[in-house]
């Protein structure tokens, strides 16, 4: 889902795949997921930062809670999330990253 065929190979949903999969196989990491998410949305209104957050903690809670097996795919996968975000990285820090507005008002 992060390297979609049918947008060349660029976009993609990888980050609510990797929900979708915590949801089914660890639910408390997606807990972590989920609560890492809105937090960071809500106080710095990123949606890129909410997701590299949501990623993080959820690996957090595999890392402590599985096998180093598992723990080493949910790393992997953190990994080529953060890289897959890392031009959204740079315009948070350059200050032009798009900011989530919860009302037209804002």
């Amino acid at each position: 889902h992060i390297f979609p065929v049918f947008l060349k190979f660029r976009g993609g949903k990888g980050v609510a795949a990797l929900l979708g999969v915590y949801l089914v196989f660890d639910f408390p990491a997606a807990l972590a997921f989920g609560l890492a998410f809105f937090v960071v949305l809500a106080v710095y209104r990123y949606v890129s930062a909410g997701s590299l957050a949501a990623v993080g903690g959820a690996f957090f809670v595999v890392l402590f809670s599985r096998p180093a097996e598992i723990a080493m795919i949910a790393c992997l996968v953190s990994l080529l999330v953060v890289g897959k975000h890392s031009a959204n990285i740079h315009r948070m820090l350059n200050g032009v990253e798009y900011r989530f507005q919860w009302n037209k008002h804002e």
